[in-house]
């Protein structure tokens, strides 16, 4: 059953999450963005992809420091970060944590250890950390005004470049342009353009690096993936940001989509699992 949608006026803000969420499931944005409803609290027995991913992101808040930030020694990095990921896990999950929860903080060590690796070569090479977890001023799009909170920006000492890095915890590294764009679909996210579009004010009109920084399970030491669409196609994003405004303010909430959402709750509103059989696995993009 789907409820009767009416053509209303879209949000007066939106994320720029938003947009991928709505793409990817009308009617599950429509459930949580536009009615507002959430899922009751439930006692922690294993971290969801979304509580993975967002300790992992207070975790690295700690190259906050200014000095830290700017420290090319591996081992200083690597005892900063996991001291810190140990005083969250106490505060959050008390000194006995259930085992399944044990176990995804000990695989966030891991990844976490090969990040300090990571950002220690990234030092040398002459990348400076400028904003961490940057809350950008707005911009206006149709009469929407698009925020969003970027996770890091720097820029080179040297040649002055800027780059715009969203980290992903997913399990399996994930290629930023197939992650955004689908030759037979087009548009399926518009978090990195939009990123572009919220640091025009910072970074100028010149060309910025937009990419991925994968705190995954692959052991490769090289984690930033870099976000290379052909410039005709990503000419097209606000428009396709336009795009799903206006059918946001038509009420076209009825799709589904293919994938089932993580939160069960979520899913069973949307019809998932409802049927024998249906037992597909959702496409993790943040999971542990």
């Amino acid at each position: 059953y789907r409820p009767p949608f009416e053509a209303h006026a879209a949000p007066s803000t939106l994320r720029v999450t938003d947009f991928g969420a709505y793409l990817a499931s009308p009617y599950a944005f429509y459930v949580q963005r536009v009615l507002g409803l959430t899922s009751a609290p439930a006692r922690v027995l294993e971290l969801d992809p979304l509580a993975f991913g967002s300790l992992a992101h207070e975790v690295l808040e700690a190259l906050g420091d200014a000095t830290l930030r700017a420290s090319s020694d591996e081992s200083r990095l690597r005892a900063e970060l996991t001291g810190r990921l140990d005083e969250l896990a106490r505060l959050r999950f008390g000194r006995a944590p259930l085992p399944a929860v044990a176990l995804q903080v000990e695989k966030l060590r891991g990844r976490l250890e090969r990040f300090a690796r990571w950002q220690a070569r990234q030092v040398v090479a002459g990348w400076r950390i400028v904003h961490l977890e940057w809350d950008a001023p707005p911009f206006e799009l149709d009469g929407v005004a698009i925020r969003g909170r970027i996770d890091r920006i720097e820029r080179h000492a040297a040649s002055g470049a800027w780059r715009i890095v969203d980290y992903k915890t997913s399990d399996e590294p994930q290629e930023p342009l197939k992650v955004h764009w689908s030759a037979s679909r087009g548009w399926k996210d518009l978090q990195l353009p939009l990123y572009r579009e919220l640091t025009r004010p910072l970074c100028g009109d010149g060309e910025v690096e937009l990419g991925y920084v994968a705190l995954s399970r692959a052991p490769s030491d090289e984690l930033y993936a870099p976000f290379a669409p052909k410039p005709e196609v990503l000419d097209t994003a606000l428009d396709a940001a336009r795009d799903v405004i206006a059918r946001i303010r038509r009420g076209e909430f009825a799709d589904v989509g293919a994938r089932r959402p993580f939160d069960p709750s979520l899913a069973a509103l949307c019809g998932f699992d409802l049927l024998e059989g249906d037992d597909d696995e959702p496409e993790a993009e943040e999971a542990p």
